[in-house]
């Protein structure tokens, strides 16, 4: 997420078609954040809790010991912020505009 957060600061300061690239490039990574942390947090239950194979789960697992897992704050955090990131790479201007000089009156 830091990664996607600093190609997201680098793409909003450039102003040329190299600014879309790294938005979009932040976008991508907090898409990969999006889809690792589910894949990984899966990973870690089944391994420490070996008679829990789901991610949400709530319940016994051992010698009365409870559990529960569920996606945290971080998992939304990432997936907005990946919204956000390809929601600024849609409205990025395709082009850099030139500014019109001012009229003399």
């Amino acid at each position: 997420m830091a990664v996607s957060g600093v190609l997201g600061l680098t793409g909003g300061l450039r102003t040329k078609n190299r600014g879309r690239t790294f938005v979009l490039a932040a976008a991508i990574t907090a898409i990969l954040a999006v889809v690792v942390f589910p894949v990984a947090m899966q990973s870690f239950i089944s391994d420490t809790f070996i008679s829990v194979n789901s991610l949400f789960y709530s319940g016994m697992y051992a010698e009365g010991y409870t559990a529960s897992a569920y996606l945290s704050l971080g998992f939304w955090l990432a997936l907005v912020s990946a919204i956000i990131a390809f929601l600024a790479y849609l409205g990025y201007p395709k082009t850099a505009k030139a500014i019109a000089p001012a009229k003399s009156v």
